[in-house]
């Protein structure tokens, strides 16, 4: 019986290390399975890199053909320098999606490689986020593309402008380049300031020729007014003893009291626009004149009216 009992315990632990092998079999069995990565996936991988290269490489062309263009127009042309800046940005962004699409193609190799399939499923989704992103600098692309044609149409009249004298151009003590007309409030304030004879007072004002408001509130139309308005800045920053009242003027179509709170509160805007771009508030003060002072007193034509309707810059300090 002993010997029966001891060959019965010696086959029951048999056939529990034989079955503990067959589950340990059947368990390397799946993992090898689960470890598999899906082909169908790689390739498709793959794919959206490989068109995401193309795709990123004609747009780099296109750019080095703006950059070309951009590099051909006169240097100090209004206007230009946000084109160029918007120019060096879309070039850098290009550059670093053609970092990241050779990174992530190194990457979903190492996963294939290691037959890690949620690893490759992780990248297939950076992948696709890449795809995505890449397809919307097209727009920039066309929008700089259109803009640079605009300023293409120009750059001839610009140069003959320059060669007849109507262009004002000056390099100011910080280095920033002036351009405006030769008649323009810039050129008028540079003159005063440069004048050691002429001295700050309650009568010299120069009109602003290019800012304008919104027909009936205080909001600026900062698309017309931008370049005068950083022309201003520009100066005031380059001469930082010199010290200036902002005043609005209206016609007299609206009730005095409405005018001169509308006026009031236009001065307030620009004044709080030239802080804002970094001039010190101590040195502007604004006023809302409202309607008096014409500069047309009789208000009776459409023409006289928008005479009135104006902002002047004068010097309190020099």
């Amino acid at each position: 019986m002993r010997g029966v009992s001891r060959s019965r315990v010696v086959l029951f632990f048999l056939s529990l290390s034989a079955g503990a092998m067959s589950l340990s079999g059947c368990a390397t069995k799946k993992e090898s399975e689960a470890a598999q990565v899906d082909p169908a996936t790689t390739a498709a991988a793959n794919k959206s890199l490989e068109e995401i290269k193309t795709r990123i490489g004609k747009l780099r062309e296109v750019m080095a053909d703006l950059r070309t263009r951009v590099n051909a127009l006169p240097g100090d042309m209004p206007g230009t320098e946000p084109v160029r800046s918007k120019l060096f940005s879309v070039d850098e962004v290009l550059g670093v999606e053609a970092a990241r699409a050779q990174w992530l193609t190194g990457e979903l190799n190492k996963a294939v490689a290691a037959g890690n399939p949620e690893q490759v499923a992780k990248v297939s989704e950076m992948i696709n986020g890449a795809d995505r992103g890449s397809n919307g600098f097209g727009k920039d692309i066309l929008e700089l593309t259109h803009q640079l044609m605009s300023f293409e149409r120009r750059a001839d009249q610009y140069r003959a402008l320059i060669a007849s004298g109507a262009i004002f151009t000056r390099v100011l003590p910080t280095g920033d380049e002036i351009t405006a007309s030769k008649d323009s409030l810039e050129k008028q304030l540079l003159d005063f300031i440069d004048n050691g004879k002429k001295k700050a007072d309650k009568k010299t004002s120069f009109t602003f020729d290019h800012v304008s408001f919104d027909a009936a509130d205080a909001q600026l139309d900062i698309e017309k007014s931008r370049e005068q308005i950083d022309n201003v800045v520009a100066i005031l920053k380059a001469f930082p003893r010199v010290k200036v009242e902002i005043g609005v003027y209206t016609d007299d179509s609206a009730p005095p009291a409405a005018a001169k709170e509308l006026s009031a509160a236009r001065a307030k805007t620009l004044t709080e626009l030239l802080v804002a771009k970094g001039v010190a508030a101590p040195r502007l003060t604004a006023q809302g004149f409202g309607p008096t002072h014409p500069v047309c007193p009789k208000n009776d034509t459409e023409d006289c009216k928008a005479q009135n309707r104006r902002t002047a810059l004068r010097v309190t300090a020099k």
